[in-house]
């Protein structure tokens, strides 16, 4: 008797058991939160460079970026990066930003001498601002001397909008316009100059406010100017660095100019850039942005980049 009492016994505790774990598995499935996140790439190192503090020398640990997105972003005062994290169960919405997910913003302050670091979830702060949709992208901007985050959200599937959080107020305020810095925006001249294909030959990228933002390892820049004036610097883009240029201190002529000397061979003041003249076959020698503006008002015909 007592045999058959344990077997029933164990033969409950079985039956127990499945169902539970069956339970569990539908509940899992069915039920509980479950997420992706996307991480910034993980900074090894940063340092200011330049006679006023104006380009910013960005190093990043090696796999850590994803394609051309790094989650890193500067603006005038700060360097910012953006972690989110997504739930992707069956009960999770995808234009609502649901409970559970977060995007952490990190800064680093770059007037302080230690780059000061502090963090907080932009998610939990929207959420307080009473606004619900989801957040697809954050990214640092520079707008009349101060510092946002440029929010970007989608509401629906057809309908997407941007509000900008202030890092010093700490608010949300309405997206203020084009007129804003950030370092995606197009360098004017480095198109019809022939400047980017040359800094491509080199694995790295140009933008108004950014070099190799995409974290490649420059290549071939051993014997050029930066190398003699910067060796630390062109380390730092051989092995997968970016520079960052602090919008307030530094204007398209003045990037532009820096650019042409630097990537120049060494004793020689600048690259030897060429614009065409129509369809003579002729060129126009580039030496300056000063001499791009020139040829670009005399060709018209050829527009804006």
């Amino acid at each position: 008797m007592k045999g058959k009492k344990v077997k029933k016994i164990l033969g409950s505790v079985s039956v127990f058991l499945i169902l539970s774990a069956t339970a569990y598995t539908v509940y899992s499935q069915f039920f509980a939160y479950r997420f992706e996140e996307e991480h910034a790439a993980n900074i090894t190192s940063m340092g200011l460079f330049g006679d006023q503090k104006q380009y910013l020398s960005v190093v990043v640990e090696e796999g850590t970026t994803v394609g051309w997105g790094s989650g890193i972003t500067v603006s005038q005062n700060y360097l910012v990066s953006v972690d989110f994290k997504n739930r992707i169960d069956r009960l999770s919405h995808p234009y609502q930003m649901d409970e559970g997910e977060s995007v952490m913003v990190t800064t680093y302050d770059l007037n302080t001498s230690d780059f000061t670091k502090r963090s907080f979830d932009l998610a939990d702060r929207w959420r307080k601002a009473n606004y619900t949709y989801q957040i697809i992208s954050v990214y640092a901007i520079t707008y009349q001397g101060e510092d946002y985050l440029a929010v970007k959200y989608e509401e629906n599937e057809y309908t997407s909008g941007m509000l900008w959080y202030s890092l010093e107020k700490g608010t949300f305020i309405k997206y203020g316009g084009k007129d804003f810095q950030s370092i995606f925006e197009f360098l004017d001249g480095t198109y019809r100059t022939g400047l980017d294909e040359k800094l491509f030959e080199m694995n790295m990228d140009i933008r108004q406010y950014s070099l190799n933002y995409n974290f490649n390892k420059a290549k071939g820049i051993e014997n050029l100017n930066i190398s003699r004036e910067y060796p630390q610097i062109a380390q730092n883009l051989s092995n997968g660095g970016s520079i960052y240029v602090r919008p307030l201190f530094s204007d398209k002529a003045t990037w532009f100019n820096t650019i042409i000397h630097w990537f120049a061979p060494k004793e020689q003041e600048v690259m030897e850039l060429y614009a065409p003249n129509g369809d003579t076959g002729e060129k126009t020698p580039i030496r300056s942005y000063e001499d791009y503006e020139a040829w670009a008002k005399a060709h018209p015909e050829f527009g804006t980049e």
